[in-house]
């Protein structure tokens, strides 16, 4: 399915209410931020953050979380809401070199 089917559709619509959710959960966490309540973020599929139509062949290829300030990463593969998230170090080894 080519973009232009997608907006059609009504799956590009989601992105407003993916942001609008993402931008409600960081408020709520500004001050208390973690890469745990970021994975749980992620991983909502109320307000369609973690998306998945599978009739549209349409979802999640990975999802990322990072602490920038310590370079720690985490990544999930596939749906964060089953995925486990797993720690990335490639960042972190290419800086250290």
């Amino acid at each position: 399915m080519k973009v232009h089917q997608y907006l059609k559709a009504g799956i590009g619509s989601k992105s407003k209410e993916r942001f609008e959710t993402l931008d409600i959960c960081l408020q709520d966490n500004v001050n208390k931020m973690t890469l745990s309540i970021a994975q749980s973020i992620m991983s909502e599929t109320k307000g369609h953050v973690c998306l998945n139509l599978k009739e549209y062949n349409f979802g999640t290829l990975f999802s990322v979380v990072a602490n920038l300030n310590t370079l720690d990463i985490h990544r999930a593969e596939g749906q964060p809401n089953k995925a486990k998230y797993k720690s990335d170090s490639r960042l972190t080894d290419a800086v250290l070199k």
